[in-house]
């Protein structure tokens, strides 16, 4: 009987262990024990479905729990190990932080397991997943939190009212706006006007019935409030127990209300007087006011009409869909239109369209402000009129020129095209920098751009390769510059085909290789070929490269009646250089040859002479003439000599001809001309840009590093630590850095005046001269009083650099002790004055002056701004200066 009372023990607890596994590994709860001797952890299947950690990884990683346990809750966690480790059990809410990075609240109960001895064995745990539940209480805790920060904080005064109509609570601004507190009945504190009408609307709130109303009330210092009242009642499981009465503060808005009808009638006065159009209209586009005559209609001929019958035919259907856009968006929106005036011609305005809504959110009432921009619709056409001279100039330029963006092709002019071989733009336009350029100067060309792009730098003038479109290699000169495009830097390439004076090097070369057959004879080809390359390196002019060859031939064939010959389209010939002593057979002989037929660059055996054509030029022929035979060029490397001379000046003749002739008109151009006014303000645009770019590059990277120096130098100067001595050179440094700063942050406002546009042109000189006046010994008297204008950006700058100019001779030359400086407004024009009671000078000696005294400057700043400027000075009279210039 025993054996099988054993064995069927030993089943039963065999299947009970199997039933407690299955609930252990269940359950969805995690549970754990820990054997702290061994640190052997053991979980059950619930921390794999609640926290996604199976007992293997916890095998892996022993210390894998503590791993878990959120950085902040790791003291609690440990603080509960102490305990249980002692033999107490302990229960604690903390953190973990899951795979995903997800935070999930825990409770962690922890039960310890003794021996005979009390000693802990084991630690069996349970860990419960809290987080629903610490979810909620957080909300409600910030939900607790926003009402009471709402009622207390609010700037509205708050009630709470029970059915009898006392306040029973109240929030701060009550007590502090109002006066109120908890003595006071509902009705006693707002029933000044009405007790009764106040009992109604209180009763009807208690009803149910939120209510909406204005009242007033007495402060306990007699002064009288209006408030705009809103009642709502108070439901506690679904039963009303009170009122909840909000009050806002209008008496300030019934004081607006008040004024504002006075205040009516000036802004009608302002807009009637006003030179823009001011007009109003309905839904419809009807007119319901206008401000002026600037159509030329009577005001009453014309409200009630449609505002569409005075635009444009040709801007109607436009104006129309964007009015319609306008009413869909109910937004704000600036239209450029024409309007027909009553005597018929046009009037080009930006107007300004701006939607009124009514109190249900639709819109009733549109506002149009319309500005005259005829002045300015022709200063536009004029520059395109100017944007499409220089067009012309680069469309009909030989040289190719490109223009790219991110790498990219986003233009190319006729010469481009013939260069590349590319029958239209659409083979070039969009295709990368990169896809015409020998592989052998891709890297070269690639950092070259990326300076361009990044640094706005301009490119050396480099010789490169391209692959025609045809597949041919090509040599070509190239140089890049920056252009400004969209807020960034495009790219300019322009590029001249060098093949033929690539040939004529390699021409050159295989003649020196052929003349080193004879050591004397080449040391003396060569000796002229380096001798006459290094000459033409300083040779600016066609006569010059004619003498000089003239003198090499000589020298090198002993041949005296060398010239230089033109030959016209009729045969005519005259010499331009040289020996002009040619017989008339010659002369016979060469016409009889057609010279315009000849080839370029070969030698033309005569009977009695040799002839060379050099180039052509506007119909020209040019050609080197040896009225003589001579035996050396019977030896085939003086031929080879003459034909590589000859080439060499025939690939530099056609544009030294170029160049002379561009010069000749420069010269022209500056004996003659001055350079327009817009011309002068696109320099002095670009000028502000650089100064701009450099103030912000000072800014950002030396005044920044110089700063950060400081500091650094500034905290070790007051280390205890550091001996005194050398603090105290430190400090002496940190000073001298310091004035390095400020003398950074001057510069950087010389070179970029801070705040001009928002600060204006009087506040900005009214700066200028306080900061002037601590580097200078003499005092300024600033007079503004009369300037009412308002300066585009152009005339802000301008005006400003002039004033700066100004004040900069008187500190270097004027000695004066007193200077005086008038800004007032006459008309249509600003009016500028300085004076000051200086050495003065002798006007008409001054020419010297005005360039070293920047004058000039101040003059061709003062012409690009359409003005006009007089000096008026004498010997110890002091100095003065009268600027006018207009405002449109």
């Amino acid at each position: 009987m025993l054996p099988s009372s054993i064995d069927q023990l030993g089943r039963e607890l065999s299947q009970l262990r199997l039933h407690f596994e299955h609930i252990f590994n269940n359950i969805d709860v995690a549970i754990w024990s820990l054997e702290p001797l061994s640190n052997h952890l053991t979980v059950s299947a619930g921390y794999k479905k609640l926290f996604g950690y199976s007992q293997e990884e916890f095998n892996r990683n022993e210390n894998l729990w503590k791993e878990l346990i959120y950085v902040e809750d790791i003291g609690l966690v440990e603080d509960q190990f102490v305990l249980l480790i002692s033999g107490q059990s302990s229960t604690v809410e903390h953190r973990l932080v899951l795979h995903n990075g997800e935070i999930r609240w825990v409770q962690s109960i922890g039960t310890p397991v003794l021996d005979s001895q009390g000693k802990v064995i084991r630690i069996n745990g349970v860990v419960l997943d809290i987080t629903a539940r610490k979810t909620v209480e957080e909300a409600l805790n910030h939900s607790e939190q926003r009402y009471k920060s709402l009622f207390e904080y609010n700037s509205h005064l708050i009630c709470e009212i029970d059915l009898n109509g006392t306040i029973i609570s109240i929030n701060r601004a009550t007590e502090d706006l109002a006066g109120f507190s908890l003595q006071h009945s509902w009705v006693e504190l707002f029933g000044i006007q009405d007790v009764q009408r106040l009992s109604e609307f209180l009763e009807k709130a208690k009803q149910g019935l939120p209510q909406n109303y204005e009242t007033s009330s007495c402060h306990k210092n007699g002064k009288l409030f209006y408030w705009d009242i809103k009642q709502v009642p108070i439901y506690i499981n679904n039963e009303i127990v009170g009122v909840f009465a909000i009050c806002r503060d209008i008496t300030s808005q019934k004081s607006t209300e008040k004024a504002l009808a006075t205040s009516q009638c000036k802004y009608r006065l302002i807009t009637e007087n006003m030179s823009d159009l001011i007009g109003v209209v309905d839904i419809e586009g009807n007119l319901l006011h206008i401000s002026n005559l600037a159509l030329g209609f009577e005001s009453e001929s014309i409200i009630g009409t449609s505002g569409f019958d005075y635009i444009h035919p040709e801007d109607l259907d436009y104006v129309q869909i964007e009015f319609a856009e306008i009413m869909k968006n109910q937004t704000n929106k600036l239209i450029q239109c024409r309007l027909v005036h009553a005597d018929g011609h046009t009037i080009h305005t930006d107007a300004m369209f701006s939607p009124v809504m009514g109190d249900d959110g639709e819109v009733i009432l549109v506002v149009i402000v319309a500005r005259d921009i005829n002045e300015k619709v022709t200063m536009e056409k004029e520059l395109e009129e100017s944007e499409e001279r220089y067009r012309r100039l680069v469309e009909l330029s030989p040289r190719a020129i490109f223009v790219h963006d991110h790498y990219k092709y986003t233009y190319v002019n006729p010469a481009g095209l013939s260069l590349y071989g590319a029958s239209s733009l659409e083979d070039i336009i969009g295709k990368s920098v990169f896809d015409n350029i020998h592989p052998d100067d891709k890297v070269k060309v690639a950092i070259r751009l990326k300076d361009v792009y990044e640094r706005s730098t301009t490119s050396p003038l480099v010789q490169q390769k391209i692959i025609r479109f045809d597949g041919t290699i090509i040599d070509v000169d190239s140089i890049a510059t920056s252009l400004p495009s969209k807020g960034r830097n495009a790219g300019l390439t322009m590029m001249g085909d060098i093949t033929e004076r690539k040939k004529a090097e390699d021409d050159r070369k295989q003649a020196e290789q052929m003349i080193r057959e004879s050591e004397e004879l080449y040391y003396l080809l060569q000796t002229s070929l380096d001798r006459f390359s290094h000459d033409l390196f300083s040779v600016m002019k066609i006569s010059e490269v004619e003498w000089r060859l003239i003198k090499e031939v000589r020298e090198i064939t002993g041949a005296e009646k060398v010239s230089i010959l033109i030959v016209d389209h009729n045969n005519k010939i005259w010499v331009t250089n040289g020996d002009d002593r040619l017989s008339s057979k010659l002369l016979q002989d060469i016409m009889e040859l057609n010279p315009k037929d000849l080839p370029i660059c070969e030698i033309i055996t005569m009977p009695d002479a040799y002839l060379i054509k050099i180039g052509e030029f506007r119909g020209l022929g040019y050609f080197l003439c040896m009225d003589e035979q001579s035996a050396c060029l019977h030896i085939t490397a003086q031929r080879v000599w003459l034909k590589t001379i000859t080439r060499y000046v025939s690939v530099l003749y056609d544009n030294f001809r170029i160049i002379e002739d561009l010069t000749k008109d420069l010269e022209q151009l500056a004996t003659h001309q001055i350079a327009p006014s817009w011309l002068l303000r696109l320099l002095f645009s670009i000028s502000e840009n650089e100064r701009k770019r450099l103030s912000q590059d000072l800014h950002d990277s030396a005044l920044q590093e110089q700063i950060i120096w400081y500091r650094i130098l500034d905290q070790i100067s007051t280390d205890l630590s550091v001996p005194k001595h050398f603090r105290e050179h430190l400090q002496q440094v940190t000073q001298g850095l310091l004035d390095v700063i400020y003398q950074i942050r001057i510069t950087c406002n010389e070179l970029r005046p801070p705040m001009l546009k928002e600060e204006g042109i009087v506040s900005s000189l009214q700066a200028l001269f306080d900061l002037t006046q601590l580097r200078t010994n003499f005092c300024i008297h600033f007079d503004s009083g009369d300037f009412q204008h308002s300066l585009t950006d152009d005339l802000l700058i301008g005006v400003y650099r002039i004033v700066q100019e100004l004040l900069a001779n008187a500190s270097k030359h004027s000695n004066s002790s007193r200077v005086q400086v008038k800004l007032s407004s006459q008309q249509d024009k600003i009016l500028l004055t300085y004076e000051d009671n200086g050495i003065g000078m002798e006007l008409s000696q001054m020419e010297d002056s005005f360039n070293s005294m920047g004058v000039y400057g101040m003059k061709e700043r003062v012409r690009s701004l359409n003005g006009r400027i007089s000096f008026q000075s004498a010997p110890d009279n002091g100095f003065a200066v009268f600027i006018s210039i207009p405002i449109h």
